[in-house]
């Protein structure tokens, strides 16, 4: 376990962040419902930013949108100031005198049984982020479970009479936790659940309390529990202080964002105003917030994006297979009623904090369900709408990699889009509109 100073960040993105898109990515197994998560700070594309970030870091699989053992530490890691050592060990003496007290109290119905101290504190480090703790509760010798249900429920009511109905196991949580911490636990402990992932684990580790002697007064430090073998394969590989300076000074090389980090599962793009965070008293917003009502007041405004993972919804399309160099970064199929095109990005670092970003439009005509022709002015808005998307990807693209390296000085921007002349003016267009309503505040996109 590890902590990391207050406002710090991981490849541009603060751990605050981070933690918001990890939690939900935990829940949800998904990259998109983090994109979507709701805040009045954060924007979606910040949001996609984090995710890149995460996945340069090695906080999550990209491919299985899961946290790694790293994510899991990240995402558990405290953002307070350091404790130095002498004021936690303090801490911990106050702990294990009131665990004494929790034991000598006759009206308890349970006792602690054993209190096991792990992390930075008996490694012997000045500082530390956290008091890391199991505690094993036990139900007190000589009492029958309904009589403890029976008197959990009744302290409970006295304590915390206009308290909703919980579980009586939750009752008896919260009343452990006020008998050991006071009404409100110091944020310099953090208790782990349960002994089993202390012997999954295998970390150094000292028995300081037990419900026969009491507070020990020479515990001994041990290099794992005396029940732990190895570390089991589920905790992951152990995660030190040294992951977390790796982190903090990792500048990731910049790559395009995934093309279809906009869009729904079923391939399609949904944009909405808060994709970017834009100034709402510039003429960029006025005219980006006009296009997302002509787009979604419109009729037959489809616009698609797939890769080479989406084999079923292209097969329903009529549409062949796509290759693996599809994967969406380097190259993606966009599929509308208009034209289907094969759009390509690749940038290169050169010398002097100087980046070449490449983007290539060409059409793809190889199968596909096609709807009648279109009228000219049909055929218009859907070039305006295929260059606004193609300027939100270079816009999304520029701020990724601005804030992943921040040593970037310039990017040099070339498009060829060779019969696609009308899109490629329309893309300039709205990634100029982009750039204007950026707030005076925030990185340039461009």
């Amino acid at each position: 376990m590890f902590s990391f100073p207050r406002g710090a960040t991981i490849a541009g993105v603060s751990v605050t962040t981070l933690k918001a898109i990890l939690t939900s990515i935990q829940r949800t197994n998904s990259f998109r419902s983090a994109i979507q998560l709701q805040s009045v700070a954060v924007s979606q594309c910040d949001y996609a930013v984090a995710i890149e970030a995460a996945i340069h870091a090695g906080l999550v699989d990209p491919d299985g949108a899961a946290l790694t053992p790293l994510g899991y530490a990240v995402l558990g890691a405290s953002g307070k100031a350091r404790l130095p050592r002498d004021t936690a060990l303090g801490l911990l003496r106050s702990l294990l005198e009131a665990a004494e007290r929790c034991n000598a109290a006759c009206d308890r119905i349970y006792e602690i049984e054993e209190i096991w101290l792990f992390g930075s504190l008996i490694r012997g480090a000045d500082t530390v982020g956290d008091i890391n703790l199991v505690i094993c509760w036990a139900g007190r010798r000589g009492t029958t479970l309904k009589e403890r249900d029976q008197r959990t429920i009744a302290r409970f009511r006295e304590i915390y009479p206009d308290a909703e109905w919980s579980e009586v196991w939750n009752m008896a949580e919260q009343l452990q936790d006020r008998d050991l911490f006071g009404e409100q636990r110091n944020s310099a402990y953090r208790v782990h659940a349960g002994i089993e992932m202390l012997i999954d684990v295998a970390e150094p580790c000292m028995k300081v309390f037990s419900l026969t002697d009491g507070i020990i007064t020479a515990p001994v430090a041990l290099d794992r529990h005396p029940k732990a073998s190895t570390r089991k394969n589920a905790a992951g590989p152990r995660v030190t202080a040294d992951d977390r300076d790796r982190l903090l000074a990792l500048q990731p090389t910049p790559r395009p964002m995934p093309a279809n980090w906009p869009c729904l599962t079923n391939g399609q793009w949904l944009p909405t105003a808060r994709m970017f965070d834009l100034d709402p008293a510039t003429s960029g917003f006025y005219h980006v917030a006009r296009l997302f009502d002509h787009f979604h007041s419109g009729k037959r405004l489809n616009l698609l994006v797939f890769t080479h993972h989406d084999s079923h919804q292209l097969s329903e399309r009529s549409l062949a297979a796509l290759p693996g160099t599809f994967n969406g970064r380097e190259a993606a199929l966009i599929v509308t009623d208009h034209k289907n095109l094969v759009l390509q990005r690749g940038m290169d670092t050169g010398q002097y904090g100087t980046v070449i970003y490449n983007i290539t439009l060409s059409d793809y005509g190889f199968g596909g369900k096609r709807s009648s022709a279109l009228g000219a002015g049909e055929v218009a808005v859907y070039e305006d709408l295929i260059g606004y998307y193609l300027a939100s990807l270079v816009y999304a693209d520029t701020l990724s990699a601005r804030t992943l390296d921040a040593s970037i000085a310039m990017i040099h921007f070339f498009s060829a889009m060779p019969g696609n002349e009308a899109i490629e003016a329309r893309m300039r267009y709205w990634a100029n509109h982009l750039v204007k309503a950026t707030p005076s505040d925030s990185r340039a996109a461009a």
